[in-house]
Parts: C-alpha cells; structure tokens; sequence
C-alpha cells in the first residue's frame, strides 16, 4: 500500500486511530498502517482507539488462505465513465465480494495481498479488504466511508 502517496493525499485532513497495537492514518474509507520511519512524525501517542479496527483485527487470520481475494472486475457506476465512478470488485475463494473504490484502488502496489471481511458494527454489515505485504498488515479498505 502506498503509504506515502496516501498521506499527501489526505494532508492535514485524516484523523489518527489506534486499533490492535497497530496505528493507522485514516481518511474516507481507507485506514493505512502508519510506518515505523513516520510514527514520530504523527505523534502517535495522541490517536484515539478504533473500536472498528481493532474488531476487524480481533477476527483476522492471515492463515485463512479462503479468504484470500483477487480483483475480479471493475464496473462504472455512472454513465460518465469518470475514474471517480470505476468501483473494483475483488472476490474471495468462497465467492465474497467487496468493492472498493478506484481512488482506494490506486494505493495497492502489486505486492500487496488483500483478504476479504464482513464484520457487523453499530447495527450495520461493514465489508472490508485488509492489505498485507510480506505478511506485514499494512492497511484496510472499507467499502464505504468510515
């Protein structure tokens, strides 16, 4: 995951969570591993804990090769075919999907693996793709704004 494209991306507008011993620099509906070189720079100290991502964490097993997911195909919600319409649909081993946006899209590196989820939080199903690399998490994409 481009952690640093994501970063001058979101600016000054991301909020900083905490969730599973990990912390995370987060904006719409991506949640990026801040990495070891940066967690000076964000003051990580002063980051709320997510009750979303350490739920999503507290379920996750990197061993669940089932869960594995590959992109799948890309569809074009409006008729003006602007990139910001593109959503990319990525579809497990037990046929899950869960669609991501293209701006989302554009983070993963293809090194990254992604490995699907559904977890039930405040009375609503939150589906969700979480980022490994080299067996590292180092992000998880939301399906919707978080």
């Amino acid at each position: 995951m481009k952690f640093e494209k994501f970063a001058k991306k979101t600016g000054a507008h991301g909020k900083l969570m905490k969730g599973h011993g990990y912390s995370f620099l987060v904006s719409g509906e991506v949640a990026a591993v801040i990495p070891d070189f940066a967690l000076n720079f964000y003051q990580t100290a002063k980051a709320d804990e997510s009750m979303l991502l350490t739920k999503v964490f507290n379920i996750f097993d990197i061993d669940e090769l089932a869960k594995v997911a590959e992109l799948n195909r890309a569809i074009v919600l409006e008729a003006d075919g602007s990139s910001s319409a593109i959503r990319r649909i990525f579809q497990d081993h037990s046929g899950k999907e869960v669609s991501i946006s293209n701006e989302a899209f554009g983070l993963l590196e293809k090194q990254d693996h992604v490995y699907t989820g559904s977890i039930d939080f405040n009375e609503k199903s939150i589906n969700y793709l979480v980022v490994i690399k080299n067996q590292d998490v180092v992000g998880v994409i939301f399906q919707e704004k978080i």
